[in-house]
């Protein structure tokens, strides 16, 4: 998880045998930039939400009908 504002990124990780949160902020100018500009770009490439479940109830539905 993420959280990314003007001025911090906070990144959290959750795992391990009690499923704790750990997590670190950055409060760089640069590496919110370099960070915000990668999650866009992985955020782009991504198909829309209503195409996927779309594709999710298909594949759903052939599957029951077999």
């Amino acid at each position: 998880m993420a959280l990314i504002d003007d001025s911090v990124v906070f990144l959290a990780f959750s795992g391990g045998p009690r499923q704790k949160l750990n997590g670190f902020s950055v409060e760089d100018p640069t590496f919110m930039t370099y960070f915000a500009t990668y999650f866009d770009q992985l955020w782009a490439a991504l198909q829309p939400l209503g195409a996927y479940l779309s594709t999710v109830d298909a594949d759903n539905s052939e599957n029951s009908t077999e």
